[in-house]
This record gives C-alpha cells, sequence and structure tokens, in this order.
C-alpha cells in the first residue's frame, strides 16, 4: 500500500494536520507517517485517529526523543499506531534497543540503518521490530536486497522508503517494493 507523509505543521495546528491527512487520504494514501516531537505527539495521533479509525498509522520521530521518553511515547499505543520510527538519536544501536524494549509500541529504524551493516547490528542488538529501508541510504538497489534479506531471516518486516527521488529513483525504489513482497 502507498503512504504518505505529513509533517508537523505551522503552530502546531491540529486543524492544518486533519485537513492535511484528510487530503492525503482523499488521494489514496492508504498509511500514514505523522512526523513527531515531544511536545506533538499524543495531541496530534488522537486527532488523526479520531478522523480516521482504520487508517495505518505509524509515527516518526526523527531521533527527537530521549530513552526517559519511552513512557510518554508509550501513551501512542491506545491509537492503534504501527509503529514509532527513529525515536532516538541514530547513532547509538544499544540505547535504541534498550527503548526498544521500554516501549510498548515496535520501534522502526529508518536514519540508523545507513549500511547492510548496519541493518545486521541493529538485528543483533534487536533495536528494532521493523525497518525502513532506503536504497539511496543504503547503498543501492543490491545493498538494500541484501538488508531485506536479513530482515527477513530475522522475522522484521520491511517497508521500502525514499528521499525526495525524482521519477526514476521513485520507479525503482516501486520496482524494488514489490520484488521485495513477493
Amino acid at each position: 500500500p502507498v503512504g504518505a507523509a505529513v509533517g508537523i505543521p505551522p503552530d502546531r495546528d491540529v486543524g492544518i494536520l486533519r485537513d492535511q491527512v484528510a487530503q492525503a487520504v482523499s488521494e489514496g494514501a492508504a498509511r500514514m507517517r505523522v512526523k513527531i516531537e515531544p511536545g506533538w505527539d499524543v495531541q496530534a495521533v488522537a486527532a488523526i485517529r479520531a478522523d480516521h479509525p482504520t487508517l495505518v498509522l505509524q509515527v516518526d520521530a526523527n531521533g527527537s526523543y530521549r530513552l526517559d521518553d519511552a513512557d510518554q511515547l508509550g501513551r501512542l499505543s491506545e491509537f492503534d499506531v504501527l509503529c514509532v520510527e527513529q525515536p532516538l538519536p541514530p547513532a547509538d544501536l544499544v540505547a535504541l534497543a534498550e527503548f526498544a524494549r521500554r516501549l510498548p509500541l515496535p520501534v522502526c529504524l529508518d536514519e540508523s540503518l545507513s549500511s547492510p551493516r548496519r541493518v545486521l547490528d541493529a538485528l543483533r542488538n534487536r533495536s528494532c521490530r521493523v525497518a525502513c529501508l532506503k536504497p539511496a541510504r543504503l547503498g543501492g538497489i543490491r545493498a538494500t536486497r541484501l538488508a531485506h534479506a536479513a530482515c527477513a531471516e530475522a522475522g522484521v518486516p520491511v517497508f521500502v522508503g525514499g528521499f525526495f527521488e525524482a521519477g526514476l529513483g521513485r520507479a525503482s525504489n516501486l520496482a524494488l517494493a514489490a520484488r521485495l513482497a513477493q
């Protein structure tokens, strides 16, 4: 399923957030990734869930939380959130593993997964239960397929993400995602 992402609106305006999500859903988004940060998490997710009770919803923290914030982010579990993407800064897989143990939601890593080796390290440390594989970050299609194989062997589901690729990059990401889903 194709997804969309919404950022943090100006002045943290919940009305703007609701409008952005409604627009993406009307255009066919079946999955929504919502950017969050400390002070903009539970309120934002609650508003979206109220409007879209069955939408597949995940949150992306872009490394903005600390290890002590696990209880706060854990509150998102009552809103049927699929996963919390990159809750802590990407470098420390050990801290991410500890966070993953404390959080009642699956942790998804993105920025931490910068090479097939980093994917293996994250899997060994149990730093994530979901992986966002970005071919441009991982080193291309072959590297992404290697990372995917490691995740599949570990039982960690993946989705293919992208940066701001133009047509050819987006097309290759879509083809890769379709291939990996088989």
